[in-house]
């Protein structure tokens, strides 16, 4: 049977040595559901064993030239059941990859792929495995990757070469599995977004606390016009698709849309009550 998954509660099943100051005001912000939240706020249940989404990026898609001013995000609830790979991915088969990933015991990690470097950053403390929700991020920006959880930053790691040059254009867009479909993922995936720059410190917190944040606001932001850099923002049945069907659309509102479609995914795949 597929699991219900509840509402998110950051920054909880945490050890004390683990709760800064930033993780307890998340944790009050989402204490209560907020009103925004309704009966039909959605995530994408997946079980592990052959279930995923994958895109193409098409021409003319910001995600072809998605490079090192850039930022992942993504909302994942990941229960303790042992090995666990690919989160969020945005890569060209496997030569180039932005990839967020969690290992078996649940330290949060970034896996990049240049033209001249493969970089794995040191994981987080483990613990993300909690089944509670979490907010992971990657900003890239001036060669490195700055890697923030639920909105508090976390690691800075130096970052060489070019994701983009010649004929190398990202090409596909893959949650819940690895950019190779290696070991696929096993929990809850509610949003994945990226945009074509680096969030701040501030923009990255003010999302995490405010889980149904409308990514096409500016106003859900601390900084100015950062809702025009969104180029990609799938809402895991709360778009488009309304918990129906096997196509997870790009609710982002570029001219050029990246969906994903559903493997082995049904509409028992769709859980209630999860951050949107």
């Amino acid at each position: 049977m597929r699991r219900r998954v509840g509402w998110p509660d950051v920054g909880h099943g945490r050890t004390g040595a683990h709760k800064t100051a930033q993780h307890y005001a998340i944790a009050q912000a989402v204490e209560d559901p907020p009103s925004a939240w309704t009966a039909d706020a959605y995530s994408l249940d997946f079980n592990g064993s052959d279930e995923y989404a994958r895109g193409t990026i098409t021409g003319g898609s910001p995600l072809q030239t998605f490079t090192t001013d850039a930022t992942l995000m993504v909302w994942h609830k990941t229960p303790a059941l042992g090995a666990n790979d690919g989160l969020f991915c945005i890569h060209k088969g496997t030569s180039r990859r932005f990839q967020i990933h969690i290992d078996g015991n649940g330290t949060l990690r970034a896996n990049c792929k240049t033209d001249s470097a493969t970089i794995t950053t040191n994981g987080s403390s483990g613990g993300y495995d909690d089944d509670d929700w979490h907010a992971f991020t990657l900003a890239f920006t001036g060669g490195n990757v700055e890697r923030y959880i639920d909105g508090v930053h976390d690691i800075n790691t130096a970052l060489a070469g070019q994701f983009n040059d010649s004929g190398n254009e990202m090409t596909t867009v893959t949650l819940a599995a690895a950019a190779n479909l290696g070991s696929k993922y096993t929990g809850g995936i509610a949003t994945a977004a990226a945009w074509k720059t680096a969030l701040t410190t501030a923009d990255t917190l003010a999302i995490a606390a405010k889980p149904t944040v409308d990514l096409l606001d500016d106003a859900s932001y601390d900084s100015a016009n950062m809702a025009q850099h969104l180029i990609y923002w799938c809402r895991c049945g709360d778009g488009t698709e309304a918990a129906s069907g096997t196509t997870y659309y790009d609710m982002s509102g570029v001219a050029t849309v990246t969906d994903l479609t559903g493997t082995n995914l049904d509409d028992t795949n769709y859980q209630l009550e999860a951050p949107a």
